[in-house]
């Protein structure tokens, strides 16, 4: 059969699936540049430490797709949900800790709620909500995710891996959702399981090591684990994310947005790639025609502010810098408004509180 005719079939078949319920993308501008949860992609998610990429990975790749198919369930529905979570950067407590005040943060629409409020600490900075209210939240949070887990909707991974026992503990976990043909060239989901959207969160390369037992940056094994996490989001229809620590290459420069280069070699086998920065870390006293002091408070020396460059986008625009206001306490993020807009005072007053 002709190949444009096969393709044409697909491509028809995909806009006749898309009419199902799908994920949405809580991040408007990103979503349209980005794609919500596009199928067969390898997306990385750079940055420095300070930066909050791990975090956007947690509210938007993770919690996200979490909370809706919550809501799904409500109405006795699915989206189809796989989601595995490599976190390994965390303890399991820890990555579930972060977890539970994503989640609050994203059902308030933002909160300043942290992992420090969850104990009621003595200081009163961090002090958001009473002891029976925090237990309150916490039983809530984990009691869903324990569901979704119970159900094999979410896979919670958090231990450093090879490339190789990272494949296999993918491999795995998705044979329980279908099965291989003879020699593992080809994977058909099992109706019965319904699923219609894995997603694959890796937090992130540094935990990672390849065959000369590097961590995977910049090097043999980087290049390893990239041809690796391709190859899976080719095999099993999905899309799989993985945070890249950024190289410290340019980073003082006073109008610093990131560059490919700084994420090397993973610009070269991503479908897209994104580089988070915090401004508090250069020069910049105006990121963006922002003014910097504006979203830090001047009691906890908290910055609120962030911005995203979409650096390489295989079907669409590319050096794109998005300015986000990010609770660093949780992680929720929200696309700030235009510097000249009125409603940014409403950003500055959240700062403040």
């Amino acid at each position: 059969m002709n190949k444009f005719n096969i393709i044409r079939d697909q491509i028809l078949s995909d806009i006749e699936a898309g009419k199902e319920q799908q994920f949405s993308y809580p991040l408007k501008r990103i979503g349209s540049i980005l794609g919500a949860y596009p199928k067969k992609e390898f997306l990385g998610i750079g940055g420095r430490k300070t930066a909050g990429k791990g975090y956007f990975m947690l509210n938007n790749y993770v919690i996200a797709p979490i909370l809706q198919e919550l809501r799904a369930s409500k109405i006795d529905e699915t989206l189809g949900l796989n989601l595995i979570y490599v976190n390994n950067k965390k303890t399991y407590r820890s990555t579930i800790e972060r977890m539970v005040v994503n989640f609050t943060s994203n059902i308030n629409k933002g909160s300043k709620i942290g992992i420090p409020s969850l104990y009621e600490p003595m200081t009163r900075i961090n002090r958001r909500y009473p002891k029976e209210k925090s237990k309150q939240l916490i039983l809530e949070a984990v009691s869903r995710f324990s569901k979704l887990e119970d159900d094999k909707k979410i896979h919670l991974l958090s231990n450093r891996h090879s490339v190789e026992s990272l494949r296999d503990t993918i491999y795995s976990i998705m044979e329980e959702t279908g099965s291989f043909n003879g020699d593992y060239t080809e994977f058909t989901y099992s109706k019965k399981k319904g699923i219609r959207n894995t997603i694959i969160v890796i937090d992130d390369a540094s935990g990672i090591t390849g065959s000369e037992g590097k961590a995977a940056l910049r090097n043999a094994d980087a290049v390893e684990l990239a041809m690796a996490l391709k190859e899976i989001s080719r095999m099993f229809d999905c899309l799989v994310v993985l945070g890249i620590p950024s190289a410290n290459d340019f980073y003082k420069d006073t109008m610093y947005k990131g560059y490919v280069s700084a994420l090397s070699p993973y610009g070269i086998y991503t479908d897209r790639l994104a580089i988070m920065h915090n401004p508090l870390e250069t020069s910049d006293v105006t990121p963006m025609g922002y003014t910097l002091d504006d979203f830090i408070n001047p009691k906890t020396g908290i910055s609120y502010f962030r911005f995203m460059n979409i650096l390489a986008n295989h079907s669409g625009p590319s050096n794109v810098a998005i300015p986000l206001f990010m609770f660093p306490e949780n992680g929720y993020f929200i696309e700030l408004p235009s510097v000249e807009s009125p409603k940014i005072d409403t950003f500055y007053g959240v700062v403040l509180k």
